[in-house]
């Protein structure tokens, strides 16, 4: 999505809006940024290890609360 925020300001209102209940490293890029570091070692992981949480057009932050909670779940099980 493209903004006029820095990155340090979009993460901070996407940590705000999700109210995770845990510590979780969160990413918030404009499509210009992440083209801009598509081959970077960091971005090459996390697109092939990470859940995707969020994509256009799905329901939203909920996505990332439930994933959290059942990673959670399975910690204690």
């Amino acid at each position: 999505m493209r903004s006029d925020k820095s990155l340090v300001e979009r993460i901070a209102e996407l940590c705000r809006e999700l109210h995770v209940p845990v510590d979780m490293d969160l990413v918030c890029y404009t499509p210009e940024e992440f083209d801009a570091m598509r081959d970077s070692p960091f971005v090459v992981r996390a697109l092939s290890e990470g859940p995707l949480l969020y994509t256009k057009g799905s329901v939203g932050g909920r996505e990332a609360v439930e994933f959290v909670e059942g990673k959670l779940e399975e910690a204690d099980g």
